[in-house]
């Protein structure tokens, strides 16, 4: 299974230029939406769905500054399983699992993850309060979890395999602008 469409989510001519002009691509079928008022990735994502653009399910949301050749086809099949199952699983987040002192996670971010092991590992604790000492976790994940598993050594790499209910959220949710910061939070506590 390969990726047949990608959509490109941008505010500059530039950006939709130089995507007009690209040789070849073979079955790749890009997608440019240029719109000038997006400024943030919550509004790209309400746009994204209110055109209808995303045509397939899975799919997999990236950030605009990741670069990468991994294989995700196991990833996209675990979700598959997953969401099968349990249709609130609506999100997989790809996560690097990195040294204390490693250049791959910004210095401004302390993220903690906490999940439960006997569930796939399923997101409990999604906290990404940059230079925060502490972090809160609530005595009832330890009642209906019987165990937890806290991360410090994981940085969100920027990729997400995500259901087509990811965007109707966002379209439902204008305060979301920040997939990490705002949408993963948000969905992780109201679990």
């Amino acid at each position: 299974q390969s990726v047949r469409q990608v959509i490109v989510v941008c505010t500059s001519n530039g950006v939709e230029g130089h995507l007009k002009r690209r040789e070849g691509g073979g079955e790749l079928d890009v997608v440019c939406l240029m719109d000038v008022s997006l400024t943030n990735a919550g509004d790209a994502l309400r746009e994204v769905d209110k055109k209808n653009l995303v045509q397939s399910n899975p799919f997999i949301l990236m950030s605009g500054d990741v670069v990468t050749n991994a294989n995700l086809s196991h990833v996209l099949q675990e979700f598959k399983v997953r969401h099968k199952q349990d249709n609130s699983s609506i999100m997989t987040c790809v996560f690097q699992k990195v040294g204390p002192t490693t250049h791959l996670r910004p210095p401004t971010s302390d993220l903690i993850v906490g999940v439960d092991p006997s569930r796939e590992n399923r997101i409990l604790v999604y906290d990404d309060h940059p230079l925060s000492s502490k972090t809160s976790i609530p005595c009832s994940f330890f009642a209906s979890h019987s165990q937890v598993q806290l991360h410090h050594d994981l940085v969100d790499v920027g990729i997400y395999i995500c259901s087509p209910q990811v965007l109707a959220r966002f379209s439902d949710e204008f305060d979301y602008r920040d997939v990490r910061r705002e949408f993963i939070t948000n969905t992780v506590a109201e679990e």
